[in-house]
Order: C-alpha cells, then structure tokens, then sequence
C-alpha cells in the first residue's frame, strides 16, 4: 500500500500548476483520478480499471467546473476529495472515512486574493 502511495504521489507531481486554466481540466480531479487508476493497478490496456479511473476524474471534474467564481484551489481540492468519496463508495464500497468530508472549510481565503467569501461553500 505505501508502494502504490508513493506512486500516487509520483504521478501528481508530473502535473504542472496553472493546469485548471490552461489545459481545460484540473489538477485536483486528476489527482482523484491518479488514485484510482492506482488503487485498481489501471493501465492503457485494462478496459474496465482504465474506464473506472476516467469516470472518476469526470465526476470531480464535472463537480470541479460547477463551482463558480475564479481560481481556488482549496475550493477544487475539497470538490474533488467530496467527488471521489462518493464515486469509492460506489465502486469500492468504502469512503474516506478518516477525512470529514461533510466539515470540510477552508481556512485560508486570507491568501487568496480572489476568494469568493461568502459564495464559496467552504468559506469558514
């Protein structure tokens, strides 16, 4: 298990920041999708892992994209983290029980120039 961690954490790193602007996807629903391809050991040639891991990268992305406002990336993170918790329940029958994903805020919109405050769901 810490194997495939690391390797989890091996393939975030190659994704550049900036990514949720300039390439039309977002680094966060990425990274949900890094940790299912790895959990399920998904490569190019396996049909159903490989199909599984994209799915999850579509749901946080598509839940990612509904947030309005600009950049955050606290705001796509918790998204994503809420997006994967449901999706592992459904394809893996667990969640992310060690992580309150219903108490999620954020407590850093000081650093953000942009923060939407009061529009932003996990503003504190």
């Amino acid at each position: 298990m810490l194997r495939d961690i690391k390797e989890a954490i091996r393939r975030g790193a190659t994704v550049p920041g900036g990514y949720c602007g300039l390439y039309g996807t977002d680094a966060a629903a990425i990274a949900t999708g890094i940790a299912m391809s790895t959990i399920l050991k998904a490569t190019p040639l396996t049909d159903h892992e490989r199909r599984t891991a994209n799915m999850m990268t579509s749901r946080a992305l598509a839940a990612i994209a509904s947030n309005r406002g600009d950049r955050c990336c606290k705001r796509s993170t918790f998204t994503a983290i809420e997006s994967a918790n449901q999706y592992f329940k459904e394809v893996l029958g667990v969640g992310l029980e060690h992580i309150p994903v219903s108490k999620l805020k954020c407590e850093h919109s000081f650093r953000n120039k942009n923060c939407a405050k009061a529009d932003c769901r996990f503003y504190a």
